[in-house]
């Protein structure tokens, strides 16, 4: 379907919920630079202001059969931008909390090229894990813990109930742990 050089909203929105990527293209590029100064303000670095303008459009897409009903598209990418904010600084609040914590309990393993090479060898033994999941069980946890989705939204997304995901998400993450248990010997 070609598009006019003007921008309907609404029916660019009625596009979008059927699917139409020239659409989604349109809203991108309409709206990019709004999300991406509003991420910037808030987290004052280019880098995580660009991964937000990512998750909030890639969220767009993936719930696009659920916004028949906003009225105001602008409004709402840019609440879901302060809303991926937020979760973004409350994750890295809380993981700073445990950095603290781990720094404490081991003063002298932080700061040190061992503590980065363990570090690193943690974040491949944690993709080695996701990686032996199997097909869905790795969508679900992929989909929860790298898209920020909820469980109601995987579950519209890839069309099984809540309680499936639910059961995914429980069987995957018992197999990280077990997984990173049995190399790092816990």
């Amino acid at each position: 379907m070609q598009l006019s050089d003007t921008f309907d909203e609404p029916y660019l929105v009625e596009l979008l919920v059927n699917g139409d990527e020239g659409a989604f293209a349109r809203i991108f590029n309409r709206y990019q630079y709004k999300v991406y100064g509003t991420a910037l303000g808030f987290l004052k670095s280019a880098a995580p202001a660009e991964e937000i303008v990512q998750d909030v459009f890639m969220k767009l897409w993936l719930k696009r059969s659920s916004f028949g009903e906003v009225k105001n598209l602008e409004a709402y990418l840019l609440s879901m931008t302060r809303h991926l904010i937020l979760d973004r600084l409350k994750k890295a609040a809380y993981e700073n909390n445990h950095l603290k914590a781990f720094t404490a309990a081991f003063p002298d393993s932080t700061n040190t090229t061992d503590h980065l090479l363990r570090n690193r060898q943690c974040e491949l033994l944690l993709q080695e894990a996701i990686i032996q999941l199997p097909p869905q069980q790795k969508q679900v946890y992929r989909l929860a813990k790298t898209a920020g989705l909820s469980h109601e939204e995987i579950a519209r997304h890839m069309g099984i109930s809540r309680l499936t995901v639910k059961k995914h998400m429980a069987m995957a993450l018992q197999s990280i742990r077990q997984h990173l248990g049995s190399e790092i010997g816990f």
